[in-house]
């Protein structure tokens, strides 16, 4: 991790948004190559019909319904829809920085209808081959992993080594080491957008209007520069420390969470509500933190788990209770702080 986090910033620092650009184009190919071979290979040696019968006997209804009860239910569905589909559209830094640099809107259009196609094969691709995981599973260790009743048992850590060691025995040598190259590469073209992004993002929105406006075209880029390795030094810090004790996919929608449910409120109310003020905006944006609860081992230092509470309390509904309150304060903070603005007297001769 450390080697390749190395590597992200060497080619990051020294070509910026040109280098992310290729770099991406690249990986994006090499790693689509390798997850559409493991999907067809999948099905050729697992078989469509096991795959179909192994959910269906694991998951019961719920494994094809979203909205089941039993399986994610309308309030993760929600969450999710709002968190990975509207946001990332919207507000999204990585996303939207690349929306910003496009010429006019008729490019905007084109970025989103074909970045559209990548958005939806990343979540259909890697789901699909945990299915194939799944169904190895249940095929050669049904004992280890399942009860009588073929329930998944699995504590959140086995489950999360299944699809390396399904891939493990799937995939020959030479294969899997070209899989593994696009995972890598695939993890390398998300760390170079965040770390170009936020690292623009903190000398253009923060350092350099501190400075009233004042920072040469090169100093700006010297900083630049400088917070990527930082912000890059944290990431191997927080990988290393942090204790993930939830669903890979729910901890980072969480982590997105803190961040969009504050912003999509300014972003809404400010372009369509005239009474938005700034203390409105403030207190939408400390409200909007308030969706880092649904971090586990935030829950556990707060003592608001389910066991403490009494009763079930999931993710989706912290962040969606977020997302109502960022918007309730935003309304609230703009009616009871309203913005002084001078008004311009003209007179008719």
């Amino acid at each position: 991790m450390a080697a390749m986090i190395s590597l992200v910033l060497l080619y990051t620092i020294l070509g910026g948004m040109f280098s992310v650009v290729v770099t991406d184009y690249v990986q994006f190919i090499l790693l689509s190559v390798s997850m559409l071979f493991v999907c067809a290979y999948s099905i050729s040696v697992l078989g469509w019909q096991p795959l179909v019968d192994t959910v269906k006997t694991v998951h019961g209804a719920a494994g094809f319904d979203p909205f089941d009860q039993d399986g994610f239910g309308i309030t993760y569905v929600l969450w999710m829809m709002f968190t990975f589909r509207l946001v990332s559209c919207a507000i999204w830094p990585t996303a939207v920085m690349r929306v910003l640099a496009a010429r006019d809107e008729v490019v905007v259009r084109r970025i989103y209808t074909w970045s559209s196609i990548g958005f939806m094969t990343r979540f259909i691709i890697p789901q699909f081959i945990g299915i194939c995981a799944l169904t190895w599973l249940w095929q050669q260790n049904h004992d280890t992993y399942f009860d009588s009743q073929g329930v998944l048992i699995a504590g959140a850590d086995e489950s999360f080594k299944s699809l390396p060691r399904y891939l493990a025995w799937l995939l020959p040598t030479g294969l899997i080491g070209l899989l593994a190259a696009g995972m890598l590469a695939a993890e390398m073209s998300t760390q170079d957008s965040y770390l170009l992004c936020w690292a623009t993002r903190i000398v253009e929105d923060v350092i350099n209007p501190l400075t009233g406006g004042r920072l040469s075209m090169r100093m700006r880029l010297l900083l630049s520069r400088i917070m990527i390795f930082l912000i890059g030094v944290f990431l191997l810090a927080w990988s290393i420390w942090y204790p993930r004790q939830q669903d890979m996919l729910d901890y980072l929608a969480v982590g997105t969470a803190i961040y969009f449910t504050g912003i999509i409120a300014l972003l809404v109310f400010g372009l369509y509500w005239k009474k938005a003020s700034r203390a409105g905006a403030y207190a939408a944006l400390i409200a909007g933190t308030s969706a880092v609860v649904g971090l586990t081992p935030v829950r556990e230092m707060l003592h608001v788990t389910n066991a403490d509470l009494g009763f079930t309390i999931t993710e989706a509904q912290i962040a969606l209770t977020s997302v109502a309150l960022s918007m309730s304060t935003m309304i609230f903070g703009s009616l009871r702080f309203p913005d002084h603005r001078e008004t311009v007297s003209t007179e008719v001769v």
